[in-house]
């Protein structure tokens, strides 16, 4: 009988997604600013947390589809992994372009949108223990 996290544990998942993207907003604005030489204001380019916010409603909606998608077509968890690479960088390369890019054109976009992507990854870990190590989990059958 397989073991479901709990419902309440989406809400550690999504405070470590968020915390762990707004940090990645700072990165992506350090770059930008690096190569846009002395900043002009001190005001960011982006506020981090707007910034981190949209990352993890997006990747939650996404890896909620994805995931109602491969139940739905009985797909391996292994293949799970492979469409998720692509779509996070997508939604790395959307965001940071929309962000970032398109105002500030420096071309970084491709870059950091594959750091975007290992990093999410890297959340990954903290954000899946938390929400399976939160109690209440249940039994499926």
């Amino acid at each position: 009988m397989p073991v479901v996290p709990s419902p309440l544990g989406i809400l550690p998942f999504a405070a470590i997604k968020l915390a762990g993207y707004t940090l990645a907003a700072g990165s992506i604005e350090r770059a930008y600013a690096r190569e846009a030489g002395p900043p002009v204001s001190a005001q960011p380019m982006v506020m981090p947390l707007l910034f981190g916010f949209v990352r993890t409603v997006l990747g939650i909606a996404s890896g909620t589809a994805l995931t109602i998608a491969i139940a739905v077509f009985g797909i391996g968890n292994a293949s799970l992994f492979a469409l998720m690479l692509p779509i996070r960088f997508g939604e790395w390369l959307l965001l940071v372009w929309w962000f970032y890019e398109r105002r500030h054109p420096r071309g970084l976009a491709v870059q950091q949108a594959f750091l975007g992507t290992l990093w999410s990854f890297l959340l990954d870990v903290p954000a899946w223990a938390a929400w399976w190590f939160t109690p209440g989990r249940f039994y499926w059958c």
